[in-house]
């Protein structure tokens, strides 16, 4: 099963338990939007070794079309709200990356970038569902969860904010 097939698996599901007629949806179109996208995003140059640092406010002046504190208060758990309200340094790609990036967000459509952050909340949470979401999971990962960049595709970036606010706060049973 390839990484499309798992969002459609997985809408399925979701549609069936709120009661909704999937094929009622615009999840396939939706779907291949966000393939889409997520191409163009991966497809963008990286070079590792090109990065700098800048405060998280400056990054939401960067890249337009993504405000990330209000992304990372609204996902992350409360225990990192201290540190990311304190607008700590992180590590950003190269200028060239991020106007390229900028690029793809802005000839984007809001609708699909909302469902790219959506769908990646849902995989984060996904293991912790229903015994049948789990199953879906599993399938995806027993057949090496895709190939190339697919391997990448369930979000990381909040688990870096928990430890980096757990070396600052002192956490209490």
């Amino acid at each position: 099963m390839n990484f499309t097939e798992l969002l459609l698996r997985l809408m399925k599901l979701i549609a069936a338990d709120k009661g909704i007629n999937y094929y009622k949806t615009k999840t396939p179109s939706d779907i291949l939007a966000l393939r889409t996208f997520m191409e163009k995003i991966y497809a963008l140059p990286h070079q590792e070794n090109n990065s700098s640092n800048l405060k998280l406010s400056q990054v939401d002046e960067t890249i337009y079309k993504v405000n990330w504190t209000e992304y990372f208060f609204l996902t992350a758990p409360p225990i990192v709200h201290l540190y990311i309200a304190e607008d700590p340094k992180v590590t950003v790609p190269s200028e060239e990356y991020i106007k390229k990036l900028n690029e793809v967000l802005n000839e984007t459509s809001p609708r699909t970038l909302t469902n790219y952050v959506i769908v990646h909340y849902i995989l984060h949470w996904l293991p912790l569902l229903d015994k049948k979401y789990i199953e879906l999971l599993e399938r995806y990962g027993d057949q090496g969860k895709g190939t190339g960049k697919e391997k990448e595709d369930l979000p990381h970036s909040s688990g870096g904010l928990i430890w980096r606010s757990e070396e600052r706060l002192s956490l209490s049973p």
